[in-house]
């Protein structure tokens, strides 16, 4: 097992081992040797060799369930095609289009909300992002199905389990989900076929979809390129909006100066990707929940082929990755980066007038959607989801977090409350409503 706990459940075990051996260390893991690297030098040093000397990696279990079709485990000339492939579903222009669907169930979501007045906020925020993934990548135009949200969570909680494939084990369970979850696709799939209209969701846009020879997804992979797609627009983004909405709750001064910039800059009618792009308190406070409680703590990779850093050589077959988490609490890049200081992100607006990715992402320091020739496919699917959501709370809601609640962070498979943020939501009293 090597020190496999200490890396997922010690959140200080990075920055612990920095401390006792500087930016490379040696590790074992699963019986691999393994190189452990910290710094944003080597996390770029990471990023370039990609396709190189480091391919992307997962456990057993996780490469079994996600299947051998999908963009996580593809890798090489094929990954960087089918990357090019599917990047055609998240440009600008399908973004738009996507933005009305995401405005329509976030707003009934919090209007439901509203009405119970206090609730657990996860579990909430879990099934309203699981609704928007299904609605734009499987077709679904009414609130998802009981029996799918339940095949989708057991899928999931397999994916990162010991690869026995029994009647009683969490893998086992998930291998029967996932075949449910691919029978689905493939009826929305033939179903959309048999209209003959491709129609502007991502499942629409991707069957459209052409690869550089003029080639089309099949119908196998593009139901697991889905089911990866649905995890991945799933899983992190409830974590992230979780931790925004507990963030806003503590820290009430900040969420009066994201409510009142929506106030003046989106206060009423549809939303617009323009008018998004304009609310930098929004923007800071989002990107500052990322930095401090990143979806995904780390990222690991196979070495492809020996190499060297720092004055030590890396051979061919062991492990290595790079780790958010330890990146974002990283004194010597972030002061006191214990602390949730949304202002530390201001040379936003600066860097990035467009809405692009903060430019530390670009030094290796700020990585809440990886970086390189992986970076996350969705990210700016992700950005627009989050920016909504926050617009849409802001503009409706006041938050009071109930006393008494276990607000320690569990960090797997997300890191998010342990309670689950027991929240009391009232309207909020404005002159633009």
């Amino acid at each position: 097992m090597g020190e496999w706990f200490q890396i997922l459940f010690n959140p200080r075990f990075g920055a612990e081992r920095k401390a006792e051996f500087g930016p490379v260390s040696r590790t074992r893991l699963f019986n691999r040797d393994m190189a452990l690297l910290s710094g944003p030098e080597n996390n770029l040093l990471l990023f370039r060799g990609e396709h190189k000397f480091v391919e992307a990696t997962w456990p057993a279990s996780t490469l079994k369930l996600l299947g051998p079709n999908t963009l996580s485990t593809q890798e090489g000339e094929l990954h960087l095609r089918r990357r090019r492939l599917l990047a055609q579903a998240f440009r600008p222009k399908a973004l738009v289009g996507y933005l009305p669907l995401m405005e329509a169930r976030i707003s009934a979501a919090i209007e439901r909300w509203l009405q119970r007045g206090e609730l657990a906020l996860y579990p909430e925020i879990r099934a309203l992002t699981f609704d928007i993934a299904a609605a734009l990548m499987m077709g679904a135009h009414e609130r998802t199905d009981a029996a799918l949200v339940r095949d989708f969570e057991t899928f999931a909680a397999g994916l990162f389990t010991i690869p026995a494939d029994l009647p009683v084990t969490a893998f086992g369970r998930a291998k029967r989900a996932r075949r449910r979850l691919i029978a689905h696709l493939h009826a929305a799939i033939d179903a959309r076929l048999g209209s003959g209209e491709t129609g502007q969701d991502v499942l629409g846009l991707l069957l459209a979809a052409r690869d550089d020879d003029g080639s089309a997804l099949g119908r196998e992979e593009l139901a697991e390129q889905m089911l990866v797609l649905l995890f991945a627009g799933h899983e992190t983004l409830t974590s992230g909006l979780t931790n925004f909405c507990m963030l806003m709750a503590q820290h009430p001064e900040v969420y009066a100066r994201v409510c009142a910039e929506v106030d003046r800059v989106a206060p009423r009618g549809p939303l617009t990707v323009e008018a998004l792009g304009r609310l930098a308190d929004t923007e800071r406070a989002l990107a500052e929940t990322l930095r401090l409680q990143p979806p995904v703590a780390a990222a690991f990779r196979k070495c492809t082929r020996t190499f060297e850093v720092a004055g030590f050589t890396v051979p061919a077959g062991w492990l290595t990755g790079y780790r958010i988490r330890d990146t974002h609490r990283d004194g010597a890049l972030f002061a006191e980066p214990g602390r949730f200081d949304p202002d530390r992100f201001a040379v936003f607006e600066e860097t990035c007038p467009h809405g692009r990715v903060h430019a530390h992402a670009h030094e290796g320091r700020y990585l809440p959607f990886g970086g390189g020739a992986r970076i996350c496919l969705g990210m700016e699917f992700a950005r627009l989801e989050m920016r909504a959501f926050a617009a849409l709370l802001a503009r409706r809601c006041a938050l009071t977090l109930a006393p008494g609640q276990d607000l320690t962070m569990k960090q797997v498979p997300v890191p998010r409350p342990r309670s689950g943020l027991v929240t009391r939501l009232s309207p909020r009293a404005t002159t633009t409503h």
